[in-house]
């Protein structure tokens, strides 16, 4: 990782020393891709090794040999909507042009939907990610879904925020969507299948948000708007599934 613009090294106790040759499957989490403006459009601002890092993100996976890669949200950074489809454009063409051909699925993550109102954002990101393969979940426009992965049958669930660019504001979920997810668990825990949910902003001191003292907590979702508790009384039924995050750049 010579040519890395930043390198966060990965404790000794957290590594992986080599992949089991057993392994089912095995796949890569990154969150907070951030493609910004800077060679689609305007100049560069706070994301300006973005393009370079989600380069080299792919090799690294070309590297590893995963089976695909799962993303957390945040792909874009859409500070200025006027960029947003160039934005999905370099995303895209970083992914073309690098020697990874595995699926990728994302979260939609806040960067997403940055300013209010939120369907044309919502509806860019359905257009510019990978979502699904299956037809059925493409021409659904929806911007949440589920990847099933086909040896295991294990359930990978990928939601989205709906609400707006400030998660400690505004109710993310819909009604909609959390019934679904409510439905999707209902339906598929204790079938002997690994269940991972891919969510992009953590709730504030609520699992893996209580690290309140990192200033990127400020920015998680509110657990006291009403989306967030019934989003924790629901994935609170089913303990053994598997949350994927990211918002906080650690």
């Amino acid at each position: 990782m010579k040519k890395a613009a930043a390198v966060y090294k990965i404790p000794a106790k957290k590594q992986i020393k080599s992949a089991s040759k057993d392994a089912l499957y095995t796949f890569n989490s990154y969150s907070d891709i951030h493609i910004d403006e800077e060679k689609w459009g305007g100049p560069a601002a706070y994301w300006q090794f973005s393009e370079k890092n989600w380069e080299q993100a792919l090799e690294y996976s070309v590297k590893k040999n995963v089976d695909f890669i799962v993303s957390s949200g945040d792909q874009v950074t859409n500070a200025n909507f006027d960029n947003l489809d160039k934005e999905w454009k370099a995303y895209q063409s970083i992914l073309a042009q690098s020697d990874y051909v595995n699926p990728i699925y994302e979260a939609g993550g806040n960067h997403e939907v940055r300013k209010d109102p939120v369907p044309e954002e919502l509806a860019a990101y359905v257009k510019g990610s990978g979502l699904d393969s299956n037809i059925s979940t493409i021409e659904s426009g929806k911007s949440y879904y589920t990847m099933t992965e086909p040896k295991t049958g294990d359930l990978f669930i990928f939601m989205s925020l709906e609400g707006g660019y400030r998660p400690a504001q505004y109710d993310e979920f819909t009604d909609e969507q959390l019934d679904w997810l409510e439905n999707t668990l209902k339906e598929n825990y204790n079938q002997g299948k690994n269940i991972y949910l891919i969510q992009h902003a953590l709730i504030s001191g609520y699992g893996a948000g209580d690290d309140t003292e990192n200033p990127y907590y400020g920015g998680s979702i509110n657990k006291d708007l009403p989306s967030a508790k019934r989003f924790i009384s629901i994935i609170e039924q089913y303990p053994d599934i598997i949350w994927i995050s990211g918002h906080t750049h650690e």
